[in-house]
């Protein structure tokens, strides 16, 4: 029996190699914690980017389309040879109301822009005509366009694309 009770007490591991204190164990939760928290944070600032492309994205191409559309109608305008000088008070000065801009942005105002759902809310693509006089010899042939896209969720507006377009319709070419 007295070998038995000198083999257990020999077999014991010393007090050092025991385990983990618990102030190692704070510290190994700390650093653990902290690392999940990163990394939480980096997968969360990725996914708002992802959803921020896919919405550029998305409206990027509704303009592109819009422009396409545009395109189209100039490309496939009525000649009016009416429309070459668009003068209407015969001194010279042309007029913008009575040219080929203003007839393709009559046609363009034609094609509706209904509101597109995205990821749970919708976005909106306006349409904004730039000043028709300014730097412009000839107004009544270039239609000038700013597109906006812009989110529409819980009343509040953020704009998230633009771009802007200057067309000429190609019958305008064959004026005079």
């Amino acid at each position: 029996m007295l070998k038995l009770k000198t083999f257990i007490s020999k077999s014991k591991v010393p007090q050092k190699e025991q385990g983990f204190t618990m102030f190692e164990v704070l510290v190994g939760t700390l650093i653990a914690s902290a690392f999940v928290t990163i990394s939480m944070q980096a997968l969360i600032t990725a996914t708002m980017a992802r959803v921020k492309a896919q919405e550029k994205e998305a409206a990027s191409q509704w303009i592109q389309e819009e422009i396409e559309t545009v395109k189209f109608l100039a490309e496939n305008h009525p000649m009016d040879n009416s429309k070459c000088l668009a003068d209407t008070d015969g001194n010279g000065t042309s007029s913008y109301g009575e040219g080929y801009a203003q007839a393709l942005k009559d046609e363009v105002d034609k094609v509706l822009l209904p509101d597109r759902p995205l990821l749970g809310y919708n976005l909106r693509l306006t349409r904004n005509y730039i000043d028709k006089e300014v730097d412009n010899d000839f107004p009544y042939k270039v239609l000038k366009i700013k597109y906006t896209v812009e989110t529409v969720k819980d009343g509040k507006n953020k704009n998230i694309a633009e771009d802007y377009i200057e067309l000429m319709p190609n019958v305008a070419l064959q004026c005079p």
